[in-house]
């Protein structure tokens, strides 16, 4: 993160030290705990996420209450300062009753004439049989079952794609100069 992409210790050249613009994406329970002990981090050092504003965050989870907690014993704060991700980091993938009844209608009519255009024939194409009669809502997570979870992300890609540009045009709008002079990097 401070070393514009030299790795610590490959003797990169002191003048060249500086802090990078990063956008941090966490996907399901293991990426949000990811993004919080890097939140931690950022805290330790600086003192507030605020004093840091080259690091974006996105996190990415089916289950839409995974974010109603830091999952930290410290609660929504950390050394006094707010942690708990705000709305415009959180992305949630769910997929509704009514998408996962359309989806089996176009499965269905994949099996029945592999040559028609299908609006969905593009996830179809790896999703397996065995799971599509027994697609449900996804809005409780996808209980670690990695192509429930793929679909999620196709079904909700332009959320996806608007908040991750959301997160770029923040982190790269910062003054990295200003940075790097504020914290004498």
């Amino acid at each position: 993160m401070f070393n514009n992409g030299n790795p610590p210790g490959d003797g990169a050249n002191p003048s060249l030290l500086g802090v990078t613009k990063t956008i941090c994406i966490g996907v399901g329970g293991t990426g949000r705990d990811v993004l919080m002990r890097i939140r931690r981090t950022i805290i330790d050092q600086f003192g507030s996420l605020n004093n840091f504003p080259i690091v974006a965050f996105v996190q990415i989870d089916t289950d839409q209450g995974a974010n109603r907690t830091t999952g930290l014993n410290t609660g929504d704060n950390y050394q006094g300062q707010p942690i708990k991700f705000n709305q415009n980091e959180v992305i949630h993938t769910g997929v509704s009753e009514a998408e996962a009844e359309h989806f089996k209608k176009n499965h269905e009519l994949l099996q029945k004439n592999p040559f028609a255009k299908n609006p969905d024939q593009h996830i179809l194409e790896w999703f397996p049989d065995t799971l599509v009669n027994h697609l449900t809502a996804i809005g409780n997570g996808a209980g670690q079952i990695r192509p429930v979870g793929r679909l999620a992300f196709f079904k909700n890609f332009n959320v996806i794609k608007t908040q991750l540009t959301n997160a770029y045009n923040q982190v790269f709008g910062a003054d990295v100069d200003e940075l790097n002079r504020q914290w004498g990097i």
